[in-house]
């Protein structure tokens, strides 16, 4: 993302975020050395956003009201700004609501056939019918309310900040690398029965995480703390502590997996961007 607008800390950026997202210009706010400064995904975006601000400024436009040639907020409901969130940035769109479709099926008499053609499939199998989907599928099934929540919450807040940054083929790349690694580490740690994005996600934090550290600047809104949390959290999954309170076992390998791999897409990032 480019930096399109730099402004003192203390004034309020709510009315203008709000006004860019109804006109579908997806961005970030971030604050820098006292400075609240607006991320965008292109030049023409930040134009876009300069020229809003500077008209919101001089007051030649009021985002109480619609412009004759804008997006009025008064008229934008909280379902549109919703739809219009989404549609910035498709692919996780995509991948959220088929977990969230797939994962609702399995309790339906299709469940059967949902898991059946969503589950793993070894190596040699997917190899011999042509069903190489399955090295990616997995990531789709969940196995409880919770289990989905908690993938799903951390893909859109997160996955959501790769799209707009890196664009669709770069993230499509990037989803694929992080879905399939994953998955083979797991299959071939402990069998086809496992499922889940949290292979994904972890990936992706550790992508943001490291290529924040690597790059002249922070360049995804990630809190440094979380990454230790979810550390703790991979090293509790692979220790028999949780199956102590009636947890199910985790698809750690999985885990470890999306997090190295993570990381080591970041490094190239970083190498191909900034070296």
């Amino acid at each position: 993302m480019i930096e399109a607008l730099s402004v003192a800390v203390d004034q309020n950026l709510q009315p203008l975020s709000q006004y860019l997202w109804a006109i579908n210009i997806p961005h970030r706010i971030s604050e820098q050395a006292e400075q609240q400064v607006v991320w965008v995904r292109n030049e023409d975006e930040a134009k876009q956003v300069e020229i809003a601000y500077r008209a919101w400024q001089q007051g030649e436009l009021s985002l109480q009201t619609r412009p004759a040639v804008s997006t009025s907020l008064d008229d934008v409901s909280g379902v549109q700004l919703a739809l219009s969130r989404l549609k910035a940035v498709p692919v996780i769109s995509f991948m959220i609501l088929i977990s969230v479709l797939v994962t609702g099926s399995l309790d339906t008499r299709f469940g059967d056939d949902v898991f059946g053609f969503f589950r793993m499939g070894t190596v040699g199998f997917m190899l011999e019918s042509g069903e190489l989907w399955r090295a990616i599928t997995p990531i789709f099934l969940h196995f409880g309310i919770m289990h989905l929540a908690f993938n799903m919450v951390f893909l859109w807040v997160f996955g959501r900040q790769l799209e707009l940054r890196e664009g669709k083929p770069t993230l499509l790349l990037l989803m694929l690398v992080f879905a399939v690694v994953p998955n083979l580490g797991q299959y071939f740690a402990a069998g086809i029965n496992f499922g889940g994005m949290s292979g994904v996600v972890y990936a992706v934090l550790g992508y943001c995480w490291l290529l924040n550290r690597l790059s002249p600047q922070p360049v995804y809104a990630f809190p440094p703390a979380l990454m230790g949390l979810m550390v703790a959290w991979l090293l509790i999954g692979f220790s028999d502590f949780l199956t102590w309170f009636g947890f199910p076992p985790m698809a750690n390998v999985a885990h470890l997996g999306g997090l190295l791999v993570g990381l080591a897409a970041a490094w190239i990032m970083s190498v191909i961007r900034y070296r």
